[in-house]
């Protein structure tokens, strides 16, 4: 796909790249004991980096703005802050990247939570930030947009510590097909189904979802081998490569809107 056209002042076409907004949220050390991770924040950190390369004559995008939240950085408001920053700063040529990884909820009625570093599983409606806020946010954003999510919900953590990230009660696919749909136009990448736990091990230094994340932003999912990284041979990679790390216990899940093309998230490094 080639670079957007637009007009200057003078009326003649202007062939510029596009700028790439970024948002990565990572909270490992949560204050709730029940709520601590060991990778997420990690997760968050090796994601803005694969992207960072993308700046530039070596790179898909002319800027590369990030703004990223670990731990305590990644309070309800600065979250929300963060949304607002990519709203605001976005027009029709830009992609906007939102990664999010630590814990999701999904209340009695289904709606989606993400818990920030100073919210509470108890008090979500009032200390989480919630669907209604990623809807609402990212549905303004004029260019292209891309959430991941590798979250998932752990109340009195009744999975298995240091492994898992979930109970059968996280689920995100609900969550991912509303932002996907035709008024929205969100492109959804989400660590597992909901009725899978989504791990994080010691030996990959990241969650599952995330290390194949970041092999796949690398290059490995370049199947063309055209240099450039798609839509869907990155969604192609992560279902095969987290069912191959998880011995097929975890498979993510992806949702596009049908108006929304296949267009190129990065520049592969040759």
């Amino acid at each position: 796909m080639p670079a957007a056209v637009v007009l200057n002042w003078s009326g003649a076409e202007d062939w510029r790249k596009p700028e790439l907004w970024v948002l990565a949220v990572g909270i490992s050390a949560h204050p709730v004991a029940s709520a601590r991770l060991k990778w997420a924040a990690d997760d968050a950190r090796g994601f803005v980096e694969r992207l960072r390369t993308q700046e530039g004559d070596q790179g898909l995008y002319k800027k590369v703005h990030i703004r990223l939240l670990p731990d305590g950085e990644a309070t309800r408001e600065a979250v929300l802050d963060g949304l607002d920053w990519i709203e605001r700063n976005t027009d029709a040529r830009d992609v906007a990247m939102v990664f999010l990884a630590g814990h999701g909820f999904t209340d009695a009625v289904g709606e989606y939570y993400f818990l920030p570093y100073d919210g509470t599983p108890d008090r979500l409606l009032r200390s989480a930030v919630n669907g209604d806020d990623f809807r609402r946010f990212l549905s303004r954003v004029a260019g292209k947009k891309v959430l991941f999510l590798d979250t998932c919900y752990s109340g009195g953590l009744n999975a298995v510590p240091g492994q898992s990230r979930a109970d059968p009660r996280a689920d995100a696919t609900r969550f991912a097909n509303e932002l996907a749909d035709a008024q929205s136009g969100v492109v959804v990448f989400a660590s597992s189904t909901g009725k899978q736990l989504s791990q994080e091990r010691d030996e990959w230094r990241h969650g599952a979802f995330t290390k194949a994340l970041l092999e796949g932003l690398g290059g490995q999912a370049d199947y063309t081998r055209d240099w450039f990284l798609y839509i869907s041979e990155l969604d192609t990679w992560l279902s095969e490569r987290v069912s191959a790390l998880t011995g097929g216990e975890q498979r993510p899940v992806s949702t596009k809107p049908q108006a929304v093309e296949n267009y190129r998230l990065l520049k592969v490094a040759q």
